[in-house]
């Protein structure tokens, strides 16, 4: 039901209560979409409840503003200053070369422990993937990868395939 003509409905200044609570240092990293609902609703006052559909529409906004970005984890966005840098390093580096040099133990302290690429077991074999299906139906779930730290599947539950990993 539409207002009466002539009165006009209570704006709420999501916009700028994201930007403040995104201010804070603890928060730059990222939140993800039903943290960021419950601080700004948090940071609106005692008296006011704002609503979460409100407060994402309210973020997908400034992400089309290039004030925030948007990056989708699992069925969830996380969302953080356009412009900052991760504070979590890439999955996806490649680890450095062993030096050349020998490791020169720490004199500090009595058991000192140096350790180099070859010490950690590395998988002899690689597993062998049937071809993956040219689509996934809607429900369908895929693993595409499974070993002893984590699982990684694709899902399509509504239309649109999700990659997820899922730590063991």
């Amino acid at each position: 039901m539409a207002p009466p003509s002539g009165t006009k409905r209570e704006r709420y200044g999501t916009r700028q209560l994201i930007e403040k609570v995104f201010l804070d240092p603890a928060n730059a990293i990222g939140l993800k979409t039903s943290e960021l609902v419950s601080k700004v609703q948090a940071a609106s006052g005692a008296g006011s409840k704002i609503p979460g559909p409100t407060i994402f529409q309210a973020a997908r906004a400034l992400v089309k503003k290039k004030v925030l970005e948007a990056k989708r984890e699992g069925r969830e966005f996380k969302f953080r200053l356009a412009g900052k840098q991760d504070a979590e390093p890439a999955s996806s580096s490649i680890p450095s070369p062993r030096p050349s040099s020998p490791a020169q133990p720490m004199t500090g302290g009595p058991s000192s422990i140096s350790t180099t690429q070859e010490d950690f077991a590395q998988p002899k074999e690689s597993l062998t993937m049937p071809p993956l299906p040219h689509r996934l139906d809607p429900g369908q779930i895929l693993v595409l990868k499974h070993d002893e730290r984590e699982v990684v599947t694709i899902t399509n539950l509504h239309g649109k395939p999700v990659i997820e990993r899922h730590p063991l």
